[in-house]
């Protein structure tokens, strides 16, 4: 995939938390840590590192994807994505004003 559309796909998912709807009603600590605290009270423990590992290990078997969970969990945490769920609450809370 050309790297300039694999770009906006990204960053168009992470502003949307669109991504987090497939995840929301998963029995997973980060879920449920994502869900019930605000963005000043989120912080990414190992064990919620280790909950969003576990979040994205099935869909990498499901795609046939070889590559470790937890790495993928850490590129998603590296782009931001927890940072675009908590954007995307501020926003419908403002348009909701």
């Amino acid at each position: 995939m050309p790297g300039k559309l694999r770009e906006t796909i990204i960053e168009g998912t992470r502003k949307r938390d669109l991504w987090f709807h497939d995840i929301a009603s998963a029995d997973n600590v980060f879920a449920d840590a994502l869900l019930s605290r605000t963005r000043s009270k989120f912080r990414l423990t190992k064990a919620l590192r280790s909950g969003l590992a576990e979040l994205v290990e099935a869909p990498l078997k499901k795609m046939n994807v070889n590559e470790r969970p937890e790495l993928i969990a850490e590129r998603i945490i590296s782009r931001g994505f927890t940072e675009g769920y908590y954007e995307e609450r501020e926003r419908i809370r403002d348009l909701r004003r």
